[in-house]
C-alpha cells in the first residue's frame, strides 16, 4: 500500500501553520488574478470577435424579456399619473439620462 503517511488521520494536524497560510495565499492570490486580469482581457477580445448586430439582438431580447411583460395603460388619467411619478424620480436623480 503507497503512502501509508497519508493514510493516517493526524497527517494534515502535523502539517506546518505556514504551509496552509501559503497555499491560502497562493489560492487566493490565483482566483483574484483570473478575476481582475484574465477574466477582464479574454472579454475585450471576444467583444472585439462579436458582431455588433449579435449586441444589438441581444439587448433587443432582453429589452423584450423586461419590459415586454410590463402593462399598458389605455387610460389617459392612470397614464399621467404614472408619468408625473416617473418626471418625480427623476428629479430626484439629477445624473440619470
Amino acid at each position: 500500500m503507497g503512502a501509508p503517511e497519508l493514510v493516517r488521520l493526524d497527517y494534515f494536524r502535523r502539517r506546518p501553520w505556514f504551509l496552509w497560510l501559503g497555499a491560502a495565499v497562493g489560492g487566493w492570490g490565483t482566483v483574484l488574478t483570473l478575476y481582475f486580469w484574465i477574466l477582464p482581457a479574454a472579454a475585450v477580445q471576444v467583444a472585439n470577435i462579436v458582431p455588433i448586430a449579435w449586441e444589438e439582438g441581444l439587448g433587443v431580447t432582453a429589452q423584450n424579456a423586461i419590459v415586454g411583460a410590463s402593462p399598458v395603460f389605455e387610460d389617459a388619467r392612470t397614464r399621467r399619473a404614472v408619468n408625473e411619478l416617473v418626471e418625480r424620480l427623476n428629479e430626484g436623480s439629477p445624473g440619470h439620462p
